[in-house]
C-alpha cells in the first residue's frame, strides 16, 4: 500500500481532514481579511479627509483653551466646517466665547484673544468701547455671526446736494447712494431680545427698540471714535446692512460707492426718458 493510502486509511484519515480543514479555514481568512483591506484603502482613497481640532474634554465659556484639551482629528472634507480649526496651535491659549462640548470639531469664531466674562465691562479692552447695535433680521433669523466674528458696515443714504434751508423752487441732485462705512469690527457680544442684558449696555435706545420688535442685539468692539461713526450711520436715516468676513482677512478695502448710475453705466440699464407724443 503507497504512502498516501495508508495516511487516507483508518484514524490517521480523520486526522488528515480535519488538518486540510483548517489549513483551508486559514487560508479562506486570509483572502477575506486581503479583500476587507484592499476595500478599506479603496474607500479610504475615495473619500478626501482634512484634519481639524476637536475638543478632549468640555471647555467652559470664557476659560483659557489648553491644548492638552485637544486633538488633531481627520474628518471628511465634505462634511467639516469651513472655520474649523486645522492647528492646535491657532486656538491654544486663547478664550473660549462658547461652551465648547466633547468630541465637538472647535471653530475659530470660539476662540478669541479677549477674555470675555459675563461682566462686559470688565472684558473690555482698554482704549475700546463697546456700541450696540439691532442685529439686521436675516442674520438674526439664521444665527449667522457668532462673538469673535468680523463684519463689514454698509450704509444706503439718500443724499442730496441741495443745500439746507434753500427755497422750494431751488433745485438739488440727489438719490440713493450705497458705500461701504467701517471694516473688519469685532462682534464681542452676541445675544436676543430675550437675552438677560447687562444693566450697563450702552445704546438703551438700540436695546429698547431690539425688544419691542424681536430682534437680536450686538456689541460691537470699536474706538471712540468709531464709536461716534457708528452713531452717525445709525441716526443718517438710511438701510445699514452687515457684511461677514473671513476670519483671517485684516485688510481694509477701498470701494466706490454705488448709486443709479452705476448700475446704468456698468449694466447697460436705459434711463427712462419724457417722451411727448403728438404735433
Amino acid at each position: 500500500m503507497s504512502g498516501i493510502a495508508k495516511l487516507l486509511s483508518g484514524k490517521r484519515a480523520g486526522t488528515v481532514l480535519m488538518l486540510c480543514g483548517i489549513v483551508l479555514a486559514a487560508a479562506a481568512f486570509l483572502l477575506v481579511l486581503n479583500v476587507s483591506r484592499g476595500s478599506q484603502a479603496t474607500a479610504d482613497q475615495t473619500v478626501r479627509q482634512v484634519y481639524v481640532v476637536t475638543a478632549t474634554k468640555e471647555i467652559p465659556q470664557f476659560t483659557t483653551i489648553h491644548a492638552d484639551a485637544l486633538a488633531i482629528k481627520a474628518f471628511p472634507a465634505a462634511y467639516a466646517p469651513s472655520s474649523a480649526a486645522a492647528k492646535i496651535e491657532d486656538v491654544d491659549g486663547k478664550f473660549a466665547t462658547t461652551t465648547i462640548e466633547p468630541e465637538q470639531i472647535v471653530l475659530n469664531s470660539q476662540a478669541s484673544t479677549t477674555r470675555r466674562t459675563a461682566n462686559l465691562s470688565a472684558s473690555i479692552p482698554p482704549g475700546k468701547e463697546l456700541y450696540w447695535m439691532p442685529i439686521p433680521g436675516l442674520l438674526v433669523a439664521t444665527g449667522g455671526v457668532q462673538a469673535g466674528d468680523h463684519v463689514d458696515i454698509l450704509l444706503s443714504a439718500n443724499l442730496s446736494n441741495k443745500a439746507k434751508g434753500a427755497s422750494p423752487d431751488q433745485v438739488g441732485v440727489g438719490g440713493i447712494t450705497t458705500q461701504t462705512t467701517m471694516q473688519n469690527v469685532e462682534l464681542f457680544f452676541i445675544g436676543s431680545s430675550t437675552s438677560d442684558l447687562p444693566q450697563d449696555a450702552g445704546g438703551a435706545n438700540n436695546t429698547a427698540g431690539a425688544k419691542t420688535n424681536g430682534a437680536g442685539v450686538a456689541a460691537l468692539l470699536v474706538t471712540p471714535q468709531d464709536a461716534l461713526m457708528l452713531k452717525y450711520i445709525k441716526d443718517a436715516g438710511g438701510t445699514i446692512d452687515w457684511v461677514l468676513r473671513n476670519r483671517d482677512t485684516k485688510d481694509t478695502v477701498n470701494t466706490e460707492a454705488v448709486t443709479a448710475d452705476t448700475l446704468a453705466d456698468q449694466f447697460k440699464f436705459r434711463v427712462p426718458q419724457q417722451w411727448t407724443v403728438g404735433g
